[in-house]
């Protein structure tokens, strides 16, 4: 396994550089992996895991996700916003996981509604085979619920994730992209153009029609599962929630935390990280 993940609270832009795209056409797809609409016990932390299918083609289109929670029986949102830009590899091992922790909501009771948006940029080509400022922001909003109750499921994405056959495509994005990308000239382009996309070197064609979403082909195994709970329980240690972590390492995480510029933040509730697994 590739292992390339860290923690940045949810209000900050946390930054996922894509890496080379090895055929430029194909099907992008990213699913809510978890949580299903379902009930789960309650937990000190709850993970939502979004699976890239064909994620090479990330890099083309430049994606984002925004994700909104809210408890039914109180009032506020707690959000976790998920930009993935230009160099990081991704893995041809499919899937590739993106996820984003909770922590402490989720130890009590209570009904959830989890909206996430996807966002991609598209692109249109004119005669020159050029294109000339016309980048298009496109999104796709989906919305489930889930209950935290005790005597539900445990927070256990290898053993949900296994055995789910009745994933509503709703749960899933699909986004076609064509086997034609072109090259972007910025020479003459206006300048908030060219800082909004300040690395976007080429941008993906797609196509009007996409497939049906099938989340249910997505399994999370056992490696990213546990990468994930090392991913929250960090957090939890370094917000100083959990009792059994050694002081050096409170120290260390705490240090390197301050030195990220993320140390004002402590009062926030979300971790963010991603997959690449080999």
């Amino acid at each position: 396994m590739h292992l390339s993940s860290w923690g940045l609270w949810p209000f900050l832009a946390s930054l996922v550089y894509l890496g080379a795209v090895a055929d430029p056409a194909g099907v992008l797809e990213v699913d809510l992996v978890f949580p299903r609409n379902e009930t789960y016990a309650p937990t000190p932390y709850m993970p939502i895991v979004f699976g890239f299918r064909n994620g090479e083609l990330a890099r083309r289109l430049n994606p984002e996700i925004l994700v909104t929670m809210r408890n039914s029986t109180a009032l506020g949102d707690i959000s976790s916003y998920i930009e993935t830009p230009v160099t990081v590899n991704w893995t041809s091992n499919e899937p590739n996981f993106v996820y984003t922790v909770f922590q402490n909501e989720f130890a009590i009771e209570g009904t959830w509604w989890i909206a996430w948006d996807v966002w991609w940029t598209t692109c249109k080509v004119e005669d020159d085979g050029l294109i000339h400022g016309d980048i298009t922001r496109n999104h796709s909003s989906r919305l489930s619920d889930f209950v935290i109750k005790k005597g539900g499921k445990a927070v256990d994405l290898v053993a949900i994730t296994a055995n789910d056959k009745t994933c509503p495509e709703t749960l899933g994005i699909t986004i076609n992209v064509t086997d034609t990308t072109a090259p972007i000239s910025f020479a003459n382009q206006p300048v908030p153009l060219r800082v909004s996309y300040p690395r976007l070197e080429t941008c993906a064609l797609v196509a009007s029609s996409t497939p049906t979403a099938n989340p249910c082909l997505v399994r999370i195994d056992s490696t990213a599962a546990a990468a994930i709970s090392a991913s929250a329980k960090s957090w939890q240690c370094i917000l100083d929630r959990t009792p059994d972590c050694p002081d050096r390492w409170k120290k260390n995480t705490a240090q390197q935390l301050a030195v990220a510029g993320a140390a004002s933040f402590a009062a926030a509730l979300g971790a963010f990280g991603f997959l690449l697994l080999a």
